[in-house]
């Protein structure tokens, strides 16, 4: 088992709990840890190596949470997690998962019902939909994973409502296309028999006149 990595934009508490579990399954020493440890970095997390040959794994992680999980990084994940708006292609779960995400390094470790609230209220607020919104609001969902519930099922519907009005729609101008073409041919039929009856009038009104001219000749 090999450790993830780390570049400094992730949840620094997870990576370290990540790296205890692969340290227990393969039964490193804390010299061992020293070693895989700064390995573990990329970007940003590798600057930090920088004078730090001969930290001690104690002090490493010290100096790692210092860097990583300072208030400033807090606010920066808060402001983040206002801004989140959900991308075009983006399903509801993979926002959802972005924005636990994101409160998970916004408020490292609360679990109150007010970090639950604020979860809630970013996803709302990242549909960037306010019909999509309001309708969810008035469900008044109990918490985050009610939001992303009723969310999901409104969805579901939208669609299926949606996909069954395009094919109606669909139906409805073969049916319109069909009939249209049904009366232009019954109307070329009737102009054809009306055609062929002025000829027959006409060809009638000729033999009578000259049947006409032929008896006063004759007689």
């Amino acid at each position: 088992m090999k450790p993830e990595k780390f570049n400094g934009n992730e949840s620094l508490e997870t990576f370290l709990t990540q790296f205890e579990n692969c340290a227990a399954y393969n039964r490193w020493s804390v010299e061992d840890k020293v070693a895989h440890l700064p390995w573990s970095f990329t970007g940003a997390a590798a600057q930090l190596l920088w004078g730090s040959e001969s930290l001690s794994y104690v002090k490493l992680l010290e100096k790692l949470r210092w860097r990583f999980s300072g208030k400033g990084m807090e606010e920066k994940f808060q402001t983040e997690l206002r801004r989140c708006r959900r991308n075009q292609r983006e399903s509801l779960r993979e926002l959802a998962q972005y924005i636990q995400r994101l409160m998970a390094l916004a408020y490292p470790g609360e679990k109150s019902k007010l970090a639950k609230h604020i979860a809630s209220e970013a996803l709302l607020v990242a549909l960037s939909n306010t019909e999509f919104e309001l309708k969810i609001r008035e469900r008044e969902p109990a918490n985050f994973d009610d939001s992303l519930r009723i969310a999901q099922r409104y969805e579901v519907f939208k669609f299926a409502v949606e996909s069954r009005a395009t094919g109606r729609h669909r139906l409805n101008r073969h049916v319109s296309d069909g009939y249209a073409s049904d009366r232009s041919v019954a109307g070329y039929g009737t102009t054809s028999r009306k055609s062929e009856n002025e000829v027959t009038s006409v060809t009638t009104s000729q033999n009578r006149s000259a049947i006409s001219i032929y008896w006063n000749i004759c007689y």
